[in-house]
């Protein structure tokens, strides 16, 4: 009963509401696997929820519960409907590691805590400078926790493994069947190095999300596709901090218009105190214009398909064209 009131809590905040409450109360990873007392439940929920309002209205501190940084937009597979949109990159590349790391610092530098930063791309294991950002991430105090995702087609070099080892980091691998040809020589090797780690039985399916084709959605509608979407997958790509990954690599690919007020240009922001205030500006924003570009909010309803079906770049290309702004 509980757990169904917490969720009536969480679902009724804004994005810069559940950051907070997200990152206090830990619903969004592991409250329903501890056991909570009712009372001890109830309290956490009603003090984190207080927490949350007081931080918005009065203290206005920056709290991540969850930020991706796409590193790369290479991958070693090409799937037909990656959510991230990575298969429509004619020509991907590596993201600048040193500015990577400027960035996360600049955020870093106007935020109280980020409870988790996923590195993932593309696929991350392709970039030749990981190893340097597992670092420099190591030594950032502000992040609690960093996961690498991967698809399970490489494995790790000897000296990422040694960085993996410390107990900030662990890793996500998706598992495709045949796809993830290294998988089970993955787990092996994080296996002997005692390297904290998840994944999931062989993945068969997924949704359909990857269409980025124009919904005409009015304004009252995407207001309430951005407030009932809960995935707040708060993305930093080329220095961008977008609110989610589709309205990052949605822009950056230039299938539909990139606005201003939807995103955070983290490096052009010369005070401190400016970057704190669009930042707080933009999680307290009551939509984007990715949600006319995207059915996330209403997963449930989407088509269930073979996942990681592959696909030419030259068919993703085709695709693409049908959407792009003109």
């Amino acid at each position: 009963m509980t757990n169904r009131w917490v969720d009536r809590i969480y679902n009724g905040l804004n994005v810069y509401e559940r950051n907070v409450f997200g990152y206090f109360f830990d619903i969004h990873w592991n409250y329903r696997t501890k056991t909570f007392g009712v009372l001890k439940e109830l309290l956490l929920g009603a003090s984190s929820y207080l927490l949350c309002k007081w931080q918005r209205y009065l203290k206005k501190d920056i709290y991540f519960k969850y930020i991706e940084v796409p590193i790369t937009t290479k991958c070693s597979l090409n799937c037909k409907e990656c959510n991230n949109l990575i298969q429509y990159y004619q020509q991907p590349k590596n993201s600048d590691a040193v500015q990577i790391i400027k960035d996360i610092r600049r955020i870093c530098s106007v935020t109280k805590r980020i409870k988790l930063m996923r590195i993932l791309g593309g696929e991350p294991l392709v970039h030749p400078d990981l190893l340097f950002i597992l670092k420099e991430l190591k030594k950032i105090d502000k992040i609690e926790k960093v996961e690498v995702v991967t698809n399970g087609t490489l494995l790790f070099s000897a000296n990422c493994v040694r960085v993996l080892k410390h107990s900030k980091f662990s890793v996500d691998i998706s598992n495709y069947g045949t796809h993830s040809s290294k998988y089970v020589e993955l787990i092996r090797q994080l296996d002997r190095n005692h390297i904290r780690y998840h994944t999931q039985k062989e993945q068969k399916s997924w949704k359909a999300l990857s269409s980025c084709r124009c919904r005409e959605r009015s304004d009252k509608e995407l207001k309430e596709a951005f407030y009932a979407c809960m995935e707040d997958c708060h993305s930093l790509l080329n220095g961008e901090l977008h609110i989610c990954a589709r309205s990052a690599h949605g822009t950056d690919l230039g299938l539909f218009e990139k606005r201003s007020e939807d995103y955070v240009c983290v490096y052009r922001a010369c005070r401190k105190s400016e970057l704190k205030k669009q930042i707080f500006a933009m999680l307290n924003k009551k939509m984007i214009a990715a949600c006319n570009y995207c059915d996330m909010f209403q997963i449930d309803k989407m088509e269930t398909i073979p996942s990681a079906e592959q696909i030419t770049k030259l068919e993703a290309n085709n695709s693409m064209e049908k959407w792009k702004v003109r």
